[in-house]
């Protein structure tokens, strides 16, 4: 503030009193840069200063923490991946039917596209009221070399079929590897248990194909294909692993994208610490560099 003299203005200059905090250039454009950032920043610089100096560490702690996280979430859930056992085929439709007093092997093919791993053989349960006789399940390749074996009963463990006509009992086995390729799978029927012929919908898990109906008179490898029973016989199944997305794995996408937000809002403050520096150049009397 400057006070006018009593005396002339030519004979004696004004008294000014300058306030510590103030600072007075003799550059036109530093004077006038002071003015503007003094006028746009006022009572705020201490409340943004503190805003800088408590909330970007704040803040990068937090981000560094969500990110460690997230990455050590999602690592657990590739490398422990979670998967629930399914049967590799279903169907609806059809109608109970059997050979009588003779034994058939009633089968089906199919192929793999993708790898597989075979944990149970087992068989049709129709009406889901337990099976009366034992079923010698086999896998073969599609040119008949035995890949695994299995015998199903009443005592082997029911599984749920969608399909409410009855139910699938499996019996489990060493787990059996299934590359791409082609496949058989038949199953001993006497005149204890019948299968189902002629199903209106064949239902497969991702990467497996039905390829069609299969019988061997006896028991023996299913090579003869029935032309008077489309979608038939069922018969025999395997159970498999089917891989599904984990809620660890999730949960850690999801903590990445917690994380960019943080690393947004630190940008955000960064900004704030530019305020400061205008500070320190309104202190210093300098002028900011253009970028």
């Amino acid at each position: 503030m400057c006070v006018e003299p009593s005396t002339s203005r030519a004979t004696r200059a004004p008294r000014c009193s300058t306030p510590s905090s103030a600072i007075t250039s003799t550059n036109p454009r530093a004077h006038r840069f002071q003015l503007r950032l003094t006028a746009s920043i006022g009572d705020n610089h201490r409340l943004r200063r503190s805003a800088f100096h408590e909330e970007v560490p704040m803040a990068r702690r937090a981000l560094l923490v969500v990110r460690w996280l997230a990455v050590a979430i999602v690592a657990v859930g590739i490398s422990v991946p979670s998967a629930h056992a399914a049967p590799i085929l279903e169907f609806t439709g059809g109608a109970p039917g059997g050979p009588g007093a003779n034994q058939f092997t009633f089968g089906w093919g199919f192929s793999v596209s993708d790898p597989l791993s075979v944990s149970a053989l087992g068989v049709w349960d129709e009406g889901d009221n337990g099976l009366l006789e034992a079923h010698l399940v086999n896998v073969w390749t599609s040119t008949g070399t035995l890949l695994a074996s299995a015998t199903v009963d009443n005592s082997s463990a029911d599984v749920a079929s969608p399909n409410p006509a009855g139910d699938w009992r499996f019996t489990t086995i060493p787990t059996l590897n299934l590359a791409v390729g082609d496949y058989v799978i038949g199953g001993t029927f006497g005149p204890g248990d019948p299968v189902r012929a002629n199903a209106t919908i064949v239902s497969t898990i991702p990467g497996v194909i039905y390829t069609g109906q299969l019988l061997f008179p006896g028991i023996g490898f299913p090579n003869v294909v029935p032309p008077a029973f489309p979608n038939a016989f069922f018969g025999p199944n395997l159970l498999v692993q089917v891989p599904e997305p984990t809620t660890l794995a999730l949960l850690g996408l999801g903590l990445a994208g917690l994380g960019r937000r943080c690393w947004r809002q630190r940008d955000t403050l960064r900004d704030v610490g530019g305020t400061q520096g205008a500070h320190r150049h309104l202190r210093d009397g300098t002028l900011p560099t253009s970028p």
